[in-house]
C-alpha cells in the first residue's frame, strides 16, 4: 500500500517491497534488571527489532568483535 504512496505501484524493484533487515540495537549497562526492562520496552514497541545485550564494556566489545555487522544503535551506561 505505502508503495503507492512513493509511486511505484506494486513493482518488484520498489524499495518498499524489498524485505527490510531488522534494526539490531546493542545495549550496555551493569545493571540486568535495567537491560532486561529497556529490552522489553524495546521489543514491545517493535517486536522485528534484534537486541543483544552485554553487562560491561568488555563483554561488549567481544560481543562487536563475533558480530557480522555493526549494531545500528548503541546505548550504554556512562558510569559502568
Amino acid at each position: 500500500m505505502l508503495g503507492a504512496f512513493f509511486g511505484c505501484g506494486e513493482q518488484a524493484s520498489c524499495p518498499m517491497s524489498t524485505p527490510k533487515m531488522p534494526t539490531t540495537i546493542l545495549l550496555i549497562d551493569d545493571h540486568a534488571m535495567f537491560r532486561e526492562g529497556l529490552a522489553l520496552a524495546l521489543r514491545q514497541s517493535d517486536p522485528s527489532l534484534a537486541i543483544e545485550s552485554a553487562g560491561s564494556g568488555a563483554q561488549a566489545l567481544e560481543m562487536l568483535a563475533g558480530m557480522p555487522t555493526a549494531p545500528d544503535a548503541v546505548l550504554t551506561d556512562f558510569y559502568l
